[in-house]
């Protein structure tokens, strides 16, 4: 980390923020260092479990500088619990199922949420409605390690699959921070993976689910596919010699028109459209991280 050679010659931080208590020792693995200005540092972190540790060490010249004041607040971990069913032996594989007995919507995080998420993990989110019901997913907060903007060379990266797993097609994938973003499926099913390789992990993502009825697209087409209805235009000036001639051909025309199709015989007929619609979304921006920034806020 450039930022940590920089905060080892003066004076520093260590933050530790991945603890089950408050005892460290030269052998706890710290999360981060800070050093310099205000601006140069994250403004809140969060702890994964009970403890936090912030361990102040000072360089060996004298300066000017007058240290650092903060607050602290304590949250209840049941807030950023994930509303699905965890699969056994699996650190962050969930399956959410529409049914009569559970509520039709609830949230899901990214682990250790709203703390930094681990190096080295792949989790994965299923999401079964029932019959005649479609799925619907919001990412109302989420912040990857930074990097290219574009979503191809990423080590930090959560892709939506319209269907039970990732062998289905990709309908979005997210790589940098954004909020607000919905994904639709097309079917009862859903498939949510993240990957995380990096090396600075960022805070992760916090997203709600919903199950719905679905639409049929094909009353919806019959509705739009109307013929559409005769307009009446009205003017100030008196129509043409030529212009009188020609309604009162179309007039004709039309009263032919009209005997030939008394002749045919009456028919019954009904058309049905049906056009299911799939739409491919990539979502990313193009906001960039301090070198230092390695997760959370």
């Amino acid at each position: 980390m450039c930022f940590m050679k920089r905060c080892i010659r003066g004076d520093y931080l260590k933050v530790f923020l991945h603890l089950e208590s408050g005892d460290v020792n030269e052998y706890t693995p710290w999360e981060r260092l800070l050093c310099g200005r205000l601006a140069d540092v994250p403004t809140i972190m969060y702890s994964s479990g009970p403890g936090l540790v912030l361990e102040f060490h000072s360089g060996p010249h004298s300066v000017n500088a007058t240290g650092f004041s903060g607050t602290f607040r304590f949250i209840d971990k049941k807030s950023y619990r994930t509303d699905g069913m965890k699969l056994p032996n699996t650190m962050c594989d969930y399956q959410f199922l529409s049914s009569n007995h559970q509520p039709s919507y609830g949230k899901f995080y990214s682990p250790r949420y709203p703390s930094n998420y681990p190096r080295n993990i792949r989790c994965s989110y299923r999401f079964r409605a029932r019959f005649g019901e479609t799925v619907t997913v919001m990412f109302e907060e989420l912040q990857l390690q930074k990097g290219d903007i574009s979503c191809l060379n990423r080590a930090d990266i959560v892709r939506v699959y319209d269907g039970k797993s990732s062998d289905d097609p990709a309908i979005a994938i997210l790589c940098n921070e954004g909020t607000e973003t919905e994904i639709l499926s097309t079917g009862p099913e859903l498939f949510v993976e993240f990957v995380a390789n990096s090396d600075l992990p960022g805070q992760g993502f916090r997203a709600s689910f919903q199950f719905q009825q679905a639409i049929d697209n094909s009353v919806e087409l019959q509705r739009h596919q109307r013929p559409p209805a005769v307009q009446t235009i009205t003017s100030d000036n008196e129509p043409s010699a030529s212009e009188t001639h020609d309604v009162a051909k179309q007039h004709k025309d039309f009263e032919l028109d009209e005997t030939e199709r008394k002749k045919e015989k009456s028919q019954n007929c009904k058309n049905v459209i049906k056009s299911p619609v799939q739409n491919i979304l990539n979502v990313c921006s193009g906001i960039c991280y301090m070198c230092t920034q390695t997760g959370g806020q």
